[in-house]
């Protein structure tokens, strides 16, 4: 009796574990790097925070739960008590991903300099030029006042006229509080 119990509980751990793998890869998007970007890292990128550092990134403080990079193009703002993105800048938030703790990803880019390219596009890009390319490699689209947002797979871009904001979403399954 004790062995089919222990079977039992066997299967249903085994059960358990892959309902949750399925969960995970449900929420996970992984887009390819396109060529036609001048981005240092990509969306949804595996790195370590040492691998930012290598590259000569800034680490700009201010996150609970993440970490935030300056590109390495860039000279932070040190006037202040702490290190802050320049107005001109491009941005990478590193977190776990698809979960909080799972390991660390790029999981938002932020992009105010129009020399940076995304899919050929930058931030003097018309509304014609971003809604043809990004209609090619899109699934969905969406228009407010102030931006347009396409959306591959669970990855967000947003173009509006201040910046290029490419994110997706991070669950925090274990409630994990900062």
């Amino acid at each position: 009796m004790k062995k089919k119990s222990s079977v039992l509980n066997i299967l249903v751990f085994t059960l358990i574990l892959c309902g949750c793998s399925k969960d995970k890869e449900t929420q996970a998007s992984y887009i390819d790097k396109p060529i036609d970007t001048n981005l240092e890292f990509w969306i949804t990128q595996r790195v370590t925070l040492k691998e930012m550092e290598d590259k000569g990134c800034t680490y700009l403080p201010g996150w609970m739960g993440a970490d935030e990079y300056l590109d390495s193009r860039y000279e932070s703002d040190t006037s202040g008590s702490m290190a802050i993105a320049p107005d001109i800048h491009v941005t990478y938030l590193v977190s776990g991903y698809p979960d909080t703790l799972d390991d660390s990803a790029i999981t938002r880019i932020e992009i105010t300099d129009p020399s940076i390219t995304v899919y050929g596009l930058t931030l003097e890009s018309s509304e014609t030029e971003i809604r043809e390319r990004m209609n090619d490699v899109a699934d969905s689209f969406s228009k407010d006042d102030s931006y347009f947002m396409f959306n591959i797979d669970n990855c967000s871009f947003m173009f509006s006229l201040e910046k290029i904001t490419i994110s997706v979403p991070v669950t925090n399954n274990s409630g994990v509080i900062y």
